[in-house]
């Protein structure tokens, strides 16, 4: 453990699996969930939008890593993985 002023560093910190967030649709919105769904992997297929708005609403993350993309973008193909269930 390194010491930089009054902040602990701790080397090798695991912080789990990723955390999943959802939007919440009444029961029988198949259609309407199958449409937010199809906008999502539109949204993530084009990487210059994604890119851009996760520079603008996480910045520091994305200055800080140049790889950000590559660790944090969210594959377009996972979007029905987790999306339209009823769990």
């Amino acid at each position: 453990m390194e010491r930089y002023n009054d902040i602990k560093v701790v080397e090798k910190l695991e912080l789990g699996s990723p955390q999943r967030y959802g939007v919440g649709l009444q029961e029988g919105r198949e259609g309407d969930c199958r449409k937010i769904a199809d906008a999502l992997r539109r949204f993530l297929g084009t990487d210059q939008d994604w890119r851009n708005a996760f520079r603008s609403h996480f910045p520091g993350p994305a200055k800080e890593d140049p790889d950000f993309e590559q660790h944090d973008k969210p594959a377009p193909e996972t979007v029905d993985d987790y999306s339209c269930s009823d769990d």
